[in-house]
């Protein structure tokens, strides 16, 4: 698709952008697009919605330039899913927390942040700043936290992994069509058998979907830590998967 654009309507440092209206969540939602020398903007673009050009001022991580994830990363972060740091940069290989990622997806999914009180017994070391995200996603259903001695916990600081992710995201993605079911032996990972029994039908679901591909050698690794590139990379393919 391509729009044109009054150039004179840019204020300085703003870009034009491609956006369209969300009925579900009555808001323009950010789709980026390629500058054309000719007063017009190029975006590719799934569904027929309602299209127009406002003005964005970009995000730019020094860091980024010719990283496989750039593409990802710009999206969300035309949306304000995620920010970079102070020095500018975004550390595509740092690794993500529980609350950063949870926080990156209710972003993402645009849910009305709630203010109900958490159920969690460590509740009181989530961040003020994700204590809404968190609770929109457990209202959702989207988390459920870990079961032990000390109740249901979330573990907020804890460097989230590649199955939690998983997790996650597969129960969003299921979400929409909840009467659909759920494969259960798509996955053709060399180290199924080390992906945990929580997390092996969410996995399937991603594998399904494109979402998750997996590594070279054909390996999931569900325990390895996540970075905030494959973060960023798999919540970007689960907005295109699910159309937004």
């Amino acid at each position: 698709m391509t729009l044109h654009y009054d150039a004179k309507q840019l204020t300085n440092g703003q870009k034009p952008a491609v956006y369209y209206y969300n009925t579900d969540r009555q808001s323009w939602v950010y789709l980026g697009g390629k500058i054309n020398s000719d007063g017009t903007v190029s975006v590719e673009t799934k569904h027929f919605d309602t299209y127009a050009v406002f003005g964005n001022e970009p995000v730019v991580f020094s860091d980024m330039d010719g990283h496989w994830g750039s593409s990802s990363i710009e999206r969300l972060a035309g949306m304000n899913v995620i920010r970079g740091y102070d020095d500018s940069l975004f550390h595509p290989n740092a690794q993500v927390t529980r609350v950063q990622f949870a926080s990156m997806l209710a972003k993402s999914m645009g849910l009305d942040t709630s203010n109900e009180v958490q159920k969690f017994t460590d509740a009181s070391q989530i961040p003020t700043w994700a204590q809404a995200d968190v609770a929109a996603l457990v209202q959702a259903g989207f988390i459920n936290g870990y079961s032990g001695i000390d109740g249901i916990t979330f573990k907020p600081n804890q460097v989230i992994t590649r199955a939690e992710m998983a997790t996650m995201l597969g129960k969003v993605l299921k979400a929409p069509s909840i009467s659909e079911p759920t494969p259960t032996s798509v996955n053709t990972f060399q180290d199924a058998s080390s992906i945990p029994d929580w997390a092996g039908a969410e996995v399937n679901s991603l594998v399904e979907s494109g979402i998750i591909q997996g590594y070279g050698d054909q390996t999931f690794r569900s325990n390895m830590h996540a970075t905030r590139a494959e973060a960023a990379t798999m919540l970007y393919k689960l907005l295109d998967a699910l159309n937004i």
